[in-house]
């Protein structure tokens, strides 16, 4: 029986990833810092603080890792103010998988990166765990199994539903069914590849197939 349902946060409950992209690389190309095109996909699922040290070098200074990161997330919140950034349909998914299972989001981003653009869709989570308060960044599971002795449910009692290999190696780490959406970082085969037990298209056939196997998941 599924009792929890934990989401990653960017390119899943809200379409940024694009913008997340086009922050990090100002901030590279602002300090003169060059990245490959593999990295720059790989960064999309990484901690912001791996992010800094992984390009700049890990004796930056505490002070300057936070400057860095300051300066990224002005290039963020320069990309997405004033636009909707949820992605189709939230209000309507929230509220129907609400009615069924206690929700959380679990995310290497920083809560002054989410409350801000998702205050509106908050009060739909029972638990929300960002980089601040996750000891081991994902693929490490530590993060799923404080969530689930938070909400007070079994891991096995939860899925996992996120956009990135990252993610699907969190779920599998954490013995949590893995529900890949893509988000245009990863194809449908690398996600499957990456431990996916299901890949949706979106977030709501996602959550239909939720609601409709809440009693047991299919295996397919």
């Amino acid at each position: 029986m599924i009792k929890a349902i934990l989401f990653d946060y960017n390119g899943l409950l809200v379409d940024d990833m694009d913008y997340q992209k086009k922050a990090y690389e100002k901030l590279y190309n602002d300090n003169g810092m060059k990245v490959t095109e593999e990295f720059k996909k790989k960064m999309l699922s990484s901690s912001p603080e791996k992010n800094i040290t992984d390009v700049f070098g890990n004796d930056l200074s505490d002070e300057k890792i936070q400057s860095l990161l300051q300066e990224k997330a002005k290039n963020y919140f320069d990309h997405i103010r004033g636009k909707k950034i949820a992605v189709e349909h939230l209000q309507e998914i929230l509220e129907s998988l609400s009615k069924h299972f206690v929700l959380g989001i679990i995310s290497n981003s920083r809560t002054e990166w989410i409350k801000p653009f998702f205050e509106e869709y908050l009060n739909f989570f029972s638990l929300m765990l960002t980089t601040e308060e996750i000891e081991k960044p994902k693929p490490d599971p530590s993060s799923l199994f404080k969530a689930a002795s938070i909400l007070n449910v079994k891991p096995e009692e939860c899925v996992y539903l996120g956009d990135s290999v990252t993610d699907m190696k969190t779920a599998t780490n954490a013995g949590m069914p893995g529900i890949a959406i893509p988000s245009g970082v990863y194809r449908k085969e690398e996600l499957k590849e990456g431990g996916a037990s299901y890949v949706f298209n979106n977030l709501l056939d996602a959550s239909n197939f939720i609601i409709e196997h809440r009693k047991e998941l299919p295996l397919l």
